[in-house]
């Protein structure tokens, strides 16, 4: 294998890029690991890093989380998280590369139906082909015959 192909997928594990509010043990489960074991990263100049890493050289995987989380994730194990996957060339070859962030939820707190102030427009473009008019200003640059083929 050369340095800068990516490594082997792992049958019914690594089938992601992306997965998001988790919990530590979930994400230990989806990865097959029984313990993180998180070390310290060191820069060039000797000065520790604001990330931990786990290794596992055999897998050729790597866990990467920021050093506040951690102990945030010791203090309350139920604390959510997001998983990103993706692949790093080494020293030694490529390898499964694993980012831990903190789970935000971005989406905002209301229901269908309910007065947000978000209220859908549709006086511009009438609903055309069921998009609203900032759906069609923004991802459609304020032309409605750009919906044609979304389906």
């Amino acid at each position: 294998m050369t340095p800068y192909s990516e490594p082997p997928e792992m049958p019914g594990s690594f089938n992601f890029q992306w997965l998001e509010c988790l919990t530590i043990d979930s994400i230990k489960q989806r990865l097959g690991i029984t313990a993180l074991q998180f070390r310290t990263i060191k820069a060039a100049d000797g000065s520790i890093l604001d990330y931990c890493c786990h290794w596992d050289f055999e897998r050729k995987l790597t866990v990467r989380m920021e050093r506040a989380l951690i102990h945030q994730v010791k203090a309350d194990a139920s604390v959510l998280l997001n998983l990103k996957r993706q692949w790093s060339a080494g020293k030694y070859g490529a390898y499964h590369l694993f980012t831990v962030t903190a789970y935000v939820d971005n989406w905002p707190d209301y229901t269908e139906g309910e007065d947000s102030g978000h209220e859908q427009q549709y006086s511009v473009y009438n609903g055309y082909n069921d998009w609203t008019d900032d759906d069609i200003d923004i991802a459609f640059e304020g032309d409605p015959d750009n919906t044609w083929n979304t389906d």
